[in-house]
């Protein structure tokens, strides 16, 4: 935590889950929505997880974007795995077997990612 943290207090306010509290420095990762976003897809979403709170499949980050002094970053990124249309309607059918399911884990797992939490995730953000 920064000294300025203290008075910025921007990312308790976007927190979309309410896991970044006034007092304690600690998120409560049990209701972070990285974490939720991080379980298997038949582990239903919180009905405290207000539906405008998904904005990536795996992660949040909204902390991240309130915060000043982390706006030099906000842009950074590594390219990761292209995904057609077709790779999309396989994840969200959520069947996972033979040679597909194989070849799409070794891709996902390459950035540690788990196959099984992609279906629900990307439900809710084609639903926004």
């Amino acid at each position: 935590m920064l000294p300025r943290c203290a008075k910025c207090r921007a990312c308790l306010k976007a927190c979309p889950t309410g896991a970044i509290v006034e007092d304690r420095f600690l998120i409560k990762a049990e209701i972070c929505l990285t974490n939720l976003n991080e379980m298997p897809s038949d582990h239903a979403f919180p009905s405290y997880v207000p539906s405008d709170a998904h904005s990536a499949i795996i992660g949040c980050m909204k902390c991240q974007r309130a915060c000043p002094y982390d706006s030099k970053l906000l842009d950074w990124c590594d390219e990761g795995e292209k995904f057609s249309e077709k790779d999309t309607n396989y994840l969200l059918k959520g069947e996972f077997s033979g040679k597909e399911a194989e070849d799409m884990d070794k891709r996902l797992g390459r950035w540690g990612l788990d196959l099984t939490a992609f279906p629900r995730n990307l439900k809710v953000l084609l639903e926004r």
